[in-house]
């Protein structure tokens, strides 16, 4: 503090005494200078103390107090608690925005569990998906009478293409009525002689012995092919209803501990999801169509609540040559560089998560929170075993209501919204009550061509709707 004159000290130690002095100026520090201002009968500071930092940044210019005030409020509410980021903006006036900056400049952070929509929010968006619930239902009860698409267009008033999505979340093939009328019409004159068009014939039939022709033909057939699924494998896997391969009750970790492997070797831990026949590389349909898919496997049991359904009969058993990457910081610290890559390089990306394993603590789920708010391209499906109401689940839940449309995370062994469940019914119908059967398991089941997987139904993440899978 600077010297203080005789005169100045003396009406100081008077306003001490009188008790006129009971606080120190917002923004107040040991490298602050101060004067006496007779006015106020208390100290001001001369010139507020800019740290070197900012001053460095910013030419010089001194911190606002007010800001210096706010962000001294935050640090007190996060310490005590109970309180989101919305709550606190709106107690102190400013926007969420700002509170989620005074946060990071603080370097503080709220836990998962503690960030929830405004109840406002909340209500809206439950309020949206109950009318989505009940279209889908009368758009199912209507395809189910032999309706056309545009059929249902027309009763809801609307035109054909605001039901694609819908129709692809239902991962139902309702006939378009336009396009059936079309072909019937234009079934005559495929049948017609040769037309000849302002004197010249039309061109005649590719010759089979042109093999010219046919080779350019396979070709482009193969180019189209690999466009739409670049899937190495595109024969899903056959689901019996049982399981495949049943471990010991008291068994920890994944069976196969020869393909457990630590992050960091050089070998990414997202995998491309063209090597796994149920996912897909790319989605096709849909509000994420372009996404690029990519997975992440981590080590059964080991990453799993002890309370999960299928803790013995894991699918993972046998899965002999699946990539288990084990779990911790470096897993962590691989993933935020391979995210950031991935979302540099792709506009959209969707990782499932997780093929095998489970969410296994709060920092982990925090990881991924912090993920979503920095890659704006990023969104994440899956499932979990965890229930609603134990700690890792109800972060779970909360981060899905703070991101409804990128973080689509289904909680096992329950129906409902966002819940999933398995079934032994090796061939069930398309729907299980309010549950939907998952397209590309019946559609491996009944040796289905037609490409059917995760990227071509998007049931998983368009709907809030349960899905029921076949065991296996």
């Amino acid at each position: 503090m600077d010297a203080l004159s005789p005169e100045e000290r003396r009406l100081i130690d008077e306003a001490v005494a009188a008790g006129r002095v009971t606080e120190v100026p917002t923004g107040a520090s040991a490298h602050s200078s101060y004067v006496w201002d007779q006015s106020k009968k208390t100290l001001v500071m001369r010139e507020p103390y800019a740290p070197k930092s900012w001053a460095h940044r910013k030419g010089g210019r001194p911190a606002n107090p007010a800001l210096a005030a706010r962000r001294q409020s935050v640090r007190v509410m996060v310490a005590e608690g109970g309180r989101t980021g919305a709550e606190m903006a709106q107690a102190l006036g400013v926007s969420e925005a700002a509170i989620w900056n005074d946060l990071k400049v603080l370097g503080l952070n709220l836990k998962p569990v503690t960030h929830g929509l405004p109840q406002g929010l909340s209500d809206h968006n439950a309020a949206r998906a109950a009318a989505v619930e009940d279209r889908r239902s009368r758009i199912a009860d209507m395809a189910a009478r032999d309706m056309t698409r545009t059929q249902i267009a027309e009763a809801f008033g609307v035109s054909p293409r605001s039901l694609y999505a819908d129709i692809a979340a239902l991962g139902l093939d309702i006939p378009d009525g336009r396009r059936q009328a079309r072909k019937e019409a234009a079934a005559p004159a495929a049948e017609a002689p040769e037309a000849v068009r302002d004197g010249a014939a039309a061109p005649a039939p590719i010759q089979a012995h042109d093999k010219a022709a046919a080779k350019r033909i396979a070709q482009a057939d193969r180019k189209r092919a690999a466009i739409r699924d670049r899937r190495r494998f595109k024969t899903g896997v056959v689901a019996d209803g049982r399981y495949a391969k049943m471990v010991p009750a008291d068994a920890t970790c994944t069976v196969h501990g020869h393909m457990l492997a630590d992050p960091g070797d050089g070998e990414a831990v997202l995998k491309n999801g063209a090597m796994n026949a149920k996912i897909g590389g790319d989605v096709l349909v849909g509000r994420l169509r372009g996404a690029r898919i990519f997975t992440l496997t981590l080590e059964e049991r080991a990453t799993c609540p002890r309370s999960c359904a299928h803790w013995r009969g894991c699918y993972g058993n046998a899965m002999h040559y699946a990539r288990r990457w084990r779990h911790g910081p470096a897993l962590e610290a691989a993933l935020r560089r391979e995210l950031s890559d991935l979302c540099a390089a792709h506009d959209l990306v969707l990782i499932r998560l997780h093929v095998l394993g489970d969410f296994y603590s709060l920092d982990y789920v925090a990881l991924w929170h912090a993920a979503l708010r920095t890659h704006r391209g990023l969104a994440v499906f899956g499932f979990t075993a965890h229930p609603d109401d134990s700690e890792i689940g109800r972060a779970i839940r909360f981060l899905r209501e703070a991101h409804h449309d990128r973080f689509m995370i289904r909680h096992s062994g329950r129906t409902g919204v966002w819940g999933s469940f398995d079934i032994t019914d090796p061939e069930p119908e398309k729907r299980i009550g309010d549950a939907i059967v998952c397209p590309e398991q019946r559609a491996a089941n009944r040796g289905d061509r037609e490409g059917v997987h995760c990227g071509t139904c998007a049931v998983c993440w368009s709907t809030d709707r349960p899905i029921a899978f076949i065991r296996h």
